[in-house]
């Protein structure tokens, strides 16, 4: 994930850590998104911004958009895990490759093995 992307997560995370979000937590977010401007570029504040910016176009939040800001965030979440075992498993696969590439089969000339 590109930094931008991990620092939303993180000041999103920071808000839900205690498993509730408020009306005043949703203006945290809008206000630290219009301060990390950078953020709004790239997923998920690409997507905050669109969510945050029809919520509050009235001047307040009612409860259906407070709950469409919960899903929100929970499917944010979910990507998010989807992403970084993506990421994981491509790394794993990168240094599986390595090992193959680098095995020498005369380092290993008279080497045995012996199996448990």
């Amino acid at each position: 994930m590109n930094e931008p992307t991990t620092r939303t997560l993180g000041f999103c995370r920071s808000l839900t850590a205690d498993g509730e979000l408020s009306a005043e937590e949703l203006w945290l977010l809008a206000d630290w998104l219009n301060a990390n401007p950078d953020c709004c570029d790239h997923w998920p504040g690409n997507e905050l911004a669109v969510l945050l910016s029809a919520a509050f176009e009235n001047g307040s939040v009612t409860m259906t958009e407070l709950k469409k800001a919960v899903s929100k965030l929970s499917a944010i979440e979910r990507k998010a895990a989807k992403l970084r075992d993506a990421e994981m498993k491509a790394l794993r696969e990168v240094a599986i490759i390595e090992t193959i590439e680098s095995y020498n089969p005369a380092e290993w000339n008279g080497v045995r093995l012996a199996l448990l």
